[in-house]
């Protein structure tokens, strides 16, 4: 079960996702300027995760003002001109003007009266693109299953015990093979419901260069937000 909470450290305020689970350490991690992820063993509880948070507030600070950095030349909250925001792998740049969401080389175009949530609608309609395509590329070799794309704010991808396939509505900002990583990622956990041995084998099965595909998207991951 996942919680969510917001803190104030040193006047910047975060959103702070707890994530409690079957795990023996506690884990903390910045995705963006103003958002945290911690993960924790269960029977710890989210009170204890979060006093946890607090002792970690000068670390917080630190990688606070490296995202801020970060974020300046592209990853961001927003739609405003100038604005850097990725689609298949490339970012490209919002210009304010038009009549649609439309591309035009390395440019977004958004119209004025344009919001966040829009801008999400259609990433979310682009996602469901590259699914499909996946999906009607690889056909027999997916094992039964449903594929569904929907918002979520931490994780690329999951699965459960009903077969039952999520995949992040913002996929679209990743190249082609990063999408069909995250897509066999969990596909292969129908099989093996954790990260062990045979659960990598089976991915490799799927995508042998799996790795390169891992590593774009934990360089890029602070970028891909909207």
């Amino acid at each position: 079960m996942n919680k969510n909470r917001d803190i104030i450290i040193d006047s910047n305020r975060y959103e702070v996702e707890l994530i409690g689970c079957n795990r023996r350490t506690i884990s903390l991690k910045m995705i963006s300027s103003c958002v945290l992820v911690v993960r924790f063993p269960a029977y710890m509880g989210y009170k204890k995760a979060l006093e946890y948070v607090h002792t970690k507030s000068s670390w917080i600070s630190k990688k606070h003002e490296l995202m801020i950095t970060k974020e300046s030349v592209g990853a961001g909250q927003g739609i405003y001109e100038g604005r850097v925001l990725y689609y298949e792998g490339r970012g490209l740049k919002i210009v304010i003007g038009g009549n649609e969401i439309r591309i035009e080389g390395n440019i977004l175009f958004v119209p004025l009266e344009c919001s966040q949530a829009n801008i999400e609608e259609w990433y979310k309609a682009e996602s469901i693109k590259a699914v499909n395509r996946f999906i009607e590329i690889n056909g027999s070799n997916i094992p039964d299953c449903s594929i569904k794309v929907k918002k979520q704010k931490t994780i690329w991808g999951s699965c459960n015990s009903k077969r039952r396939v999520y995949i992040n509505s913002r996929i679209s900002m990743c190249p082609q093979d990063v999408v069909e990583y995250v897509l066999w990622h969990e596909i292969s956990h129908l099989f093996h419901m954790n990260h062990s041995r045979d659960f990598y084998r089976r991915l490799g099965e799927y995508i042998p260069n799996y790795k390169k595909s891992m590593t774009w998207l934990k360089n890029h991951n602070h970028l891909l937000h909207i």
